[in-house]
């Protein structure tokens, strides 16, 4: 899997993650590319020669949000507010996109540390969508 960040570390925060030394530490990230802004669009999958598509990796996320709800009342309560999939794609032939890691609302980060600007624009568009259930649920 191709990416346009790297993560360092110094010294202190290996030793933290070992267990030694001070704890909560953060990684500094240094960014190899920055021509354009990091987000999903069809000159990104070209880019990276991954044969995928944006509308593929939208099907896909939308299927495993479904799949998930299907199950929300008794387990994902949470999930009917709002979730985060962090979806990243495999390296083997043939190429997919699979889910990395299920994030709920209430601890997804927004990554306003290294989103192109503005910065809140996932904020943003988690609020409009807070704000809208909200709504539905009080009318209800």
């Amino acid at each position: 899997m191709e990416t346009l960040r790297k993560h360092e570390q110094s010294g202190a925060a290996k030793d933290a993650m070992k267990g030694k030394g001070k704890r909560g530490r953060k990684r500094k990230n240094t960014v190899l590319e920055a021509d354009e802004p990091e987000s999903a669009t069809e000159a990104t999958l070209e880019k990276i020669d991954c044969g995928l598509s944006l509308s593929g990796l939208r099907s896909f996320s939308t299927t495993v949000v479904d799949d998930l709800l299907d199950d929300w009342e008794e387990s994902f309560e949470s999930l009917k507010v709002g979730v985060r999939l962090d979806v990243a794609i495999s390296p083997f032939s043939p190429r997919s996109f699979f889910v990395n890691e299920v994030t709920r609302w209430y601890t997804a980060a927004f990554f306003s540390d290294i989103l192109a600007e503005p910065k809140y624009t996932l904020c943003e568009e988690f609020a409009k969508a807070f704000t809208m259930y909200l709504s539905k649920i009080s009318n209800s």
